[in-house]
């Protein structure tokens, strides 16, 4: 699968992943077929706005797992 540059894979092919971002597209000004499914890759390529945001707000973390001591 190929992502172009501005755009994001959304992981799922079920109707309600479906349904939301073909709202968000409405929502945005954008037509549908902005909504493109990637069936062998399990999901859709959308424009990057239009890709859910991570549901956490933590920070990726930049300290290490193991502790030298």
């Amino acid at each position: 699968m190929t992502v172009n540059e501005g755009e994001a894979f959304v992981a799922g092919t079920d109707p309600e992943t479906a349904q939301k971002l073909l709202d968000a597209a409405e929502k945005a000004g954008l037509d549908p077929s902005v909504v493109k499914v990637a069936s062998a890759d399990g999901g859709f390529v959308v424009p990057e706005e239009l890709a859910p945001k991570p549901k956490s707000s933590e920070k990726p973390t930049t300290k290490s797992t193991t502790d030298k001591k």
